[in-house]
């Protein structure tokens, strides 16, 4: 019987022949930042207040170890050490996302682990880290139509986790394509309830990353897993997904780069609140004194996307507001802001966090969350920068997108893509928007019942821009208005300054939880070492916590 390669195999070969000299100098700078930016996120989570449930958690179990826990200095077993990281960048949507998806939760998570017990060099961690997200973020991208959203995405974190470990151990392609096979036979299914409000939001990332490590392990001892899992008529596409095609997932990896794509997110709120967030920090500067009984009502302009995700962050049962709903919301992020400033790890790690609530949900009652179709427009060409035959069945289509939408629909009563009142508002669009609107629609169509072989992939994600803008209208009592808009997020893809960003950022939240002369120290180890081998730079980490922040917190 003939063999015809899998998806699976053909990437594997990929994977264990790549090396650093093959990844461009840009990508390797990326990473580093990404690695600051995921100890930022670290170091915010564990002040927050579901941040300390979950490490006095593990405390509670009295498990020791040999992996550094980036924000206490301690040494925890490889599990424990890799299920707690990935929660913190979690926890406070403090995280940084590619095309398409959360990937550093595990991709770096599993490789500080795997390369700080295995004493590998500074720059096989980054390899490995860089490669993981290279695959598990091309699966996300063109499944963005289907059950699982953003977190949710349990196959992301068990491919990397399975790419990290089966990398670093230098494993021949056949073991790592079984490693992925068994990552992806059983990724588990969160479902929306357990992940935009609850607790188990921050948790999401975790179990299913220790899944890709056991399956790196296994594959490695002669494991097995289905290769064709990805094709089979039952299998992961059939069952991950609203498609009805394969696509080819891995057909563009390494002619462009996913970590050319990434954005970080400024501020602890969701990736879709960032730019209400920005404009009304923006006007928060030019009115530093708003008080909540002074305004009468807040119009916020945003692309379709941040009015459809808002309804998921409705408080669970027998909840009310959370952190989680909170920094997920975007009328809370944005009475968060306008209130209290900046959402930070300072705020979410502030003692009294339940004092602030009961002032942030009166005022996101005052807050309408509008669509614009000038703002969704201008979303979706920055996105298209970076890919080929826009609309087209494949990366962001405009089918699969409706199909995505009509979903959720069922369950939240929110909008679908095109509604009978847009019409208005698309006949007064800018020139030129509703016509390339129309043409990506049409794009769909051709797709789908006459080019049906041709589909949109990845193109060049050095040019991708996130541009989740907003416009942010505040109407006070006494007949003033003050209004603010924000284009591209301060830190996402298309701001030309978000490395400065990341910066900021890391300075911001880790004085408060490693001191300033010993994050300092930890910055320039990550952005600035080269070959080192790996357990001479985190001894040199380990060292400068246990002598002094591991006292103080302990």
């Amino acid at each position: 019987m003939e063999h015809t390669e899998t998806q699976i195999e053909k990437v594997s070969r990929w994977i264990e022949k790549v090396t650093l000299n093959d990844i461009p100098e840009e990508v390797t700078k990326l990473a580093k930042f990404q690695s600051v930016d995921c100890i930022s996120a670290i170091c915010a989570g564990h002040r927050s207040h579901i941040g300390q449930k979950i490490y006095q958690g593990f405390k509670r179990k009295n498990e020791t170890g040999d992996i550094l826990i980036l924000s206490t200095g301690e040494l925890w077993c490889l599990k424990d050490s890799v299920y707690y990281h990935s929660a913190m960048i979690n926890a406070l949507e403090m995280d940084n996302f590619s095309f398409m998806g959360h990937l550093s939760q595990s991709a770096f998570s599993t490789a500080w682990a795997m390369a700080y017990r295995n004493n590998i060099s500074f720059e096989n961690f980054l390899l490995a880290s860089i490669v993981a997200q290279e695959v598990s973020g091309r699966l996300s991208a063109y499944l963005s139509s289907g059950p699982l959203q953003g977190h949710m995405r349990s196959f992301i974190h068990r491919v990397a986790g399975a790419v990290v470990v089966t990398k670093i151990y230098g494993c021949e392609a056949s073991v790592i394509a079984n490693a992925i096979a068994i990552a992806l036979s059983g990724p588990e299914f969160y479902m929306i309830p357990s992940s935009f409000s609850a607790d188990t939001k921050v948790t999401s990332t975790s179990s299913a990353t220790i899944e890709g490590i056991n399956s790196g392990f296994l594959a490695m001892e002669g494991a097995t897993g289905a290769l064709d899992i990805l094709e089979h008529p039952a299998g992961f596409v059939a069952m991950f997904s609203y498609l009805n095609f394969v696509p080819e997932f891995w057909r563009k990896i390494g002619s462009t780069w996913v970590m050319e794509s990434i954005s970080f997110k400024y501020y602890a709120s969701c990736g879709y609140a960032q730019g209400p967030v920005n404009a009304a920090l923006s006007l928060k500067k030019r009115y530093p004194r708003i008080e909540l009984d002074e305004i009468e009502e807040i119009d916020v302009y945003t692309p379709l996307l941040s009015v459809v995700l808002e309804n998921f962050s409705i408080p669970h049962y027998r909840s009310g507001l959370t952190q989680v709903n909170v920094n997920f919301s975007t009328k809370r992020s944005l009475a968060l802001a306008i209130l209290y400033g900046e959402p930070n790890g300072d705020f979410f790690g502030h003692q009294e966090l339940e004092t602030h609530y009961e002032a942030i949900e009166k005022l996101a009652q005052k807050i309408r969350i509008r669509h614009s179709w000038k703002l969704t427009i201008e979303m979706i060409k920055g996105f298209d920068k970076s890919i080929n035959y826009p609309g087209y069945p494949g990366v962001f289509g405009m089918s699969d997108s409706q199909k995505a939408l009509k979903r959720t629909r069922q369950v939240y009563q929110n909008r679908s893509l095109f509604e009978w009142h847009d019409i208005v508002q698309l006949a007064t669009l800018p020139k030129g928007y509703f016509s390339y609107l129309f043409l990506r629609y049409f794009n769909s169509l051709k797709g789908k019942y006459i080019y049906k072989n041709k589909k949109s992939h990845e193109q060049d994600l050095s040019k991708m821009e996130f541009k989740i803008g907003a416009e942010v209208i505040i109407r006070f009592k006494n007949g003033t208005e003050a209004k603010d808009s924000c284009d591209i997020p301060r830190g996402f893809a298309g701001d030309k300054d978000k490395l400065h960003a990341v910066i900021e950022k890391f300075d911001r939240e880790t004085f408060a939880v490693l001191g300033e002369d010993k994050a300092l120290k930890i910055k320039n180890l990550f952005l600035y070492t080269g070959n080192q081998k790996f357990k001479v730079l985190i001894d040199d980490i380990f060292k400068i916590i246990r002598t002094e922040t591991f006292i103080k917190h302990h």
